[in-house]
């Protein structure tokens, strides 16, 4: 055989090898990984919504503890929602227009984000944006504005309580917002790795709720590094090539 030949298909598995993207979804035209989404809800001030629960976060009733709002108006002690911190884009936890501003605290216990080259971590919002307003903190670094865009894509099997049926309505082709953030931005540098919690204030200033349904970190999609065995078997076909061709 041609040593050419070998050589081409040595070519075509180091470029294979080299070029393997690293991240496992695709939401919003962003790539992320389900081990960079923030999955700890740490603290909250204000209220909040999800589906057909009314939340807040009590310094006086109950200390330190959550509280959720039943039909009757009675709070009753709770263990935090997750919605804002599970791997479903579906989910949200939500201000509306006649609930005061929301403030959460979000951690990635199970994950490491560092700032790579561009955005680092996306937000993501459901429903119509326009109007609303989003800010993060970082370390007590910064109080940047997020600019929220609708990004053509939508979330499917949404959920809220309906208020004018007193049902709860499922719904599909929900329009899926999301903003970007640089991690340079709050005086991380290149290479840098997250150490903080992330605190996120949300105010519906429109008609539509602030739906906040997941924060994750981005994927830089890097050179993955050609494993040892892949080497022998490249150094391999390349041996048979030339013995082939001393041969011929």
């Amino acid at each position: 055989m041609d040593t050419k030949y070998f050589i081409k298909i040595a070519a075509l598995l180091g470029s294979a090898a080299l070029s393997a993207p690293s991240y496992s979804a695709i939401i919003g035209g962003y790539n992320i990984s389900t081990d960079t989404v923030a999955n700890e809800l740490i603290s909250a001030s204000g209220s909040l919504t999800n589906n057909n629960l009314d939340w807040h976060y009590s310094g006086t009733d109950i200390a330190g503890q959550w509280e959720s709002s039943y039909s009757g108006g009675n709070w009753e002690a709770s263990s935090a929602p997750g919605e804002a911190t599970d791997l479903s884009v579906s989910s949200y936890l939500a201000n509306t227009t006649t609930i005061n501003p929301t403030s959460l605290e979000l951690g990635f216990s199970n994950s490491t984000i560092n700032n790579g080259a561009g955005s680092d971590i996306v937000f993501y919002f459901l429903w119509d944006q326009t109007g609303n307003a989003a800010n993060i903190s970082i370390n007590g670094f910064n109080d940047v504005a997020l600019d929220i865009q609708d990004t053509g894509s939508v979330a499917n099997g949404v959920s809220f309580y309906d208020t004018q049926t007193g049902t709860m309505t499922n719904n599909n082709n929900v329009e899926l917002w999301a903003a970007a953030i640089n991690l340079s931005e709050f005086g991380y540098s290149l290479g840098d790795t997250l150490d903080s919690s992330i605190l996120i204030n949300l105010d519906s200033e429109s008609s539509t709720v602030m739906a906040l349904s997941m924060v994750a970190g981005i994927e830089h999609v890097q050179a993955v590094p050609i494993p040892a065995a892949i080497w022998l078997f490249i150094t391999g076909l390349l041996s048979l090539g030339f013995v082939s061709r001393r041969k011929g």
